[in-house]
């Protein structure tokens, strides 16, 4: 696994990079998320478990019991309480856990807000205003807040679907699920946008794809396994040029940590063949570290 300590893609600012492994405490060579909390903590979702690097040492606070489905465990979002919301799939069930980022210990005592939301979930995702969304197993996407009860914000969704992005503004929720167009066809991505009028718009991407991103504009990125995928809501989808850019493209859906989307710096971040390279959010290659071997990049 590699983490970039420091720097961003603009010009005249130096990338520093140092590549971990399991010899360095890391519980899990295979990483499936990284996220980063309000007090610059890094937490890990793991082969194993869930570990965070304090930028000196990693420490597991979460070991996987058996029958998890640990490439579909995420660290959902962190709350204003200083909370990461942790889903964790079994084969017949999702749970939820908490972590307390101060004392980075197990939270036992289910949250307020989450008290609230009476029935079984399959994600959540944190919502405006200190809100909460949650998608039942019914495909209903509903709403909670304090001091209100919980409503149902859209209720045609229908089941097996997914949220795409842990956080929202008020311009526009994201959905994925997978299926196919008709029996001849192979699996395909479906991605609703559901915008605050409840006008939504469906969205096929005819190649298996995984790892969604939503912008800070509301636009979609996803990668599958020949290209990368654009999607404005209401637009027709557009297979970015993007893979032009890299010698050799070819993705491995089965590694989830080669496509990330970074909001302090708005650049799209692509390990492939083994290399950084950072993209704006128009497409536009601005740094590739392939081309600079004395870098210790990360690699896969």
């Amino acid at each position: 696994m590699g983490l970039a300590i420091d720097g961003h893609a603009q010009e005249g600012i130096f990338y520093e990079v140092q590549n971990y492994t399991t010899k360095d405490g890391l519980s899990h060579n295979h990483v499936y998320q990284t996220f980063q909390d309000s007090r610059g903590l890094i937490w890990l979702v793991t082969g194993e478990g869930i570990d965070f690097y304090d930028g000196h040492r990693f420490e597991s606070v979460i070991e996987w019991e058996l029958g998890a489905l640990t490439y579909q465990n995420k660290i959902c979002f962190e709350d204003a309480g200083g909370l990461l919301w942790i889903k964790i799939v079994r084969e017949d069930e999702v749970l939820f856990k908490w972590i307390n980022t101060r004392t980075k210990l197990v939270v036992e005592e289910v949250p307020e807000l989450y008290r609230k939301c009476k029935g079984e979930y399959v994600d959540i995702a944190a919502g405006p205003n200190h809100s909460l969304l949650l998608l039942d197993g019914q495909g209903q996407l509903w709403k909670v807040a304090d001091n209100a009860d919980p409503v149902i914000l859209y209720a045609g969704v229908g089941g097996g679907h997914y949220f795409c992005s842990t956080l929202y503004n008020d311009s526009v929720i994201w959905l994925s699920s997978t299926g196919s167009i008709d029996k001849k066809m192979d699996c395909c991505s479906r991605y609703l946008a559901i915008l605050p009028d409840q006008n939504v718009f469906e969205h096929i991407v005819a190649d298996f794809s995984h790892r969604p991103q939503v912008l800070s504009n509301g636009v979609l990125w996803t990668v599958g396994k020949h290209d990368y995928a654009c999607i404005t809501p209401g637009q027709p989808v557009v297979y970015h040029p993007i893979a032009a850019a890299i010698p050799n493209y070819q993705v491995d859906l089965r590694d989830n940590s080669n496509f990330a989307y970074n909001q302090e710096t708005d650049e799209i971040w692509i390990i492939n063949q083994g290399f950084l390279k950072v993209f704006n959010v128009g497409g536009e290659l601005v740094y590739d570290f392939s081309l600079n071997p004395t870098i210790n990049a990360p690699r896969i």
